[in-house]
């Protein structure tokens, strides 16, 4: 009998929650990797859109003059 009772509290409360763990980690692994990939797109177009940016404001400061030369 101590071992039906070990067996029902201790194991199968252990094993459900190992489960539990489990799954919430894979599901969460998942979840970032397709955070990750929809972001890409989005981080591109900014870092685009601010070299555009930066690059008009260049030309508009120097009056599409390079002083570097």
């Amino acid at each position: 009998m101590n071992l039906v009772l070990g067996v029902m509290y201790l194991l199968f409360p252990m094993t459900w929650m190992g489960m539990f763990a489990w799954i919430g980690h894979s599901i969460g692994t998942v979840t970032s990797d397709a955070m990750n990939k929809a972001t890409r797109q989005s981080n591109q177009a900014g870092e685009e859109g601010g070299r555009t940016v930066k690059g008009a404001a260049t030309t508009a400061i120097t009056k599409g003059k390079n002083l570097g030369k």
